[in-house]
């Protein structure tokens, strides 16, 4: 791990892409993701019919119980590796920075799940993760 203490986190993140689902469901890690997940979809509350913005998707984590729970997600990372891991999930994203995000679209919910963390200007972000929330829509962030 120590070759990543000067990296950057999109280098990070696509290295750990294939597997990272796996590793978030096992072990230590695990357990604090189980609870993470309590919260968040109680929260998130995704519901038929409802297109959901993933911010900072990863490999799909969150965007394949959103799926599940018949939403519709589209996500959002930095890496395209990550997206690559999403869309073997048949869910659709695209590589993509929150800080500068154009996707000419409103969702019913936008979600944003630790993304924040690695943005330069998390208010830049916010405003961006606004524009894209429908007026009336729900904004998720943990």
């Amino acid at each position: 791990m120590l070759k990543f203490r000067k990296s950057t986190p999109k280098a990070y993140f696509e290295y750990k892409a294939k597997g990272y689902n796996k590793e978030r469901s096992s072990g230590i890690l695990g357990k604090m993701v189980s609870k993470e997940k309590i919260r968040i979809l109680s929260t998130l509350d995704p519901s038929h019919k409802e297109n959901i913005l993933d911010i900072g998707c990863g490999a799909g984590y969150y965007s394949i119980i959103i799926k599940e729970k018949g939403a519709t997600p589209f996500g959002i990372d930095i890496s395209p590796k990550m997206i690559e891991e999403l869309k073997k999930n048949n869910i659709e994203g695209c590589v993509a920075d929150v800080e500068n995000l154009q996707l000419n679209k409103k969702f019913d919910k936008v979600f944003c799940s630790g993304a924040l963390d690695f943005t330069k200007s998390p208010k830049a972000a916010m405003k961006c993760m606004s524009k894209h929330t429908k007026k009336g829509g729900t904004f998720v962030m943990y």
